[in-house]
């Protein structure tokens, strides 16, 4: 068996089985429902194959099958990384900045 790792910042890291030969619709679904993610949300994320920081494949929804045997050869521990959507709130931005300083009312 062999285990493909997702590390997030916002969800807590886990490990998700891969069958050799198994669709990669199937993956994404599996990950949309342990994630808890609407369709609408899913479909902004991007997919990547790692092995550590060197990425080795792009994946997108015209990829097909996965083959764990070709993974293999290249390296014996791959990541599945997400790419997540970048949020653009300026509020939140704002307030993140050190330079401002706090207005005080009294």
């Amino acid at each position: 068996e062999n285990f493909i790792q997702i590390n997030l910042q916002k969800f807590f890291p886990f490990f998700l089985n891969v069958i050799h030969n198994e669709s990669f619709d199937d993956v994404k679904q599996r990950l949309q429902l342990k994630l808890g993610l609407t369709n609408r949300e899913f479909e902004k994320y991007r997919f990547s194959i790692f092995n550590g920081s060197k990425l080795i494949l792009r994946c997108d929804d015209n990829m097909g099958r996965i083959n764990l045997r070709e993974l293999i050869l290249i390296q014996n521990s791959c990541w599945l990384g997400l790419e997540l959507p970048l949020i653009s709130n300026t509020r939140k931005t704002r307030k993140s900045l050190c330079s401002e300083k706090p207005i005080r009312i009294n």
